[in-house]
């Protein structure tokens, strides 16, 4: 294959910053946009997951809107392997410092009264 015809790096880079901000406009529609982020996230872990994380935190700060924080929880299940699996030695990004503060985000959604959004972030947790 001739090199004028293979990708860069930085066309790959481009191609991920322009498609997740389409992609986190909707993110309602988690079918699609969630086969998206989550092969995005393996493409370039260290723009997606950091961009999903602070739309995360953006609907999780009131947790008494219980459909944006399901929908909210699904998202971060998406990612959570990307997340897990990308170190720094290989990509030079490492989400596993990501985990524990995900986890303590977790915590004032616990309500007994709410089972639903309650099991959704034990189901995480495991």
């Amino acid at each position: 294959m001739k090199p004028e015809r293979m990708l860069t790096d930085e066309d790959v880079e481009e191609f991920v910053k322009i498609t997740s901000e389409i992609v986190l406009d909707f993110y309602l529609d988690l079918q699609s946009s969630g086969f998206l982020l989550k092969h995005l996230a393996y493409i370039r872990p260290d723009i997606i997951i950091p961009a999903v994380l602070e739309k995360y935190e953006s609907i999780v700060e009131t947790v008494t809107e219980p459909r944006k924080y399901l929908i909210a929880m699904r998202w971060v299940t998406v990612i959570i392997v990307p997340m897990a699996s990308c170190r720094k030695e290989e990509d030079g990004f490492d989400g596993r410092k990501f985990m524990i503060p995900f986890a303590m985000s977790l915590l004032p959604a616990i309500d007994p009264n709410d089972m639903l959004k309650t099991m959704s972030g034990k189901i995480l947790l495991e």
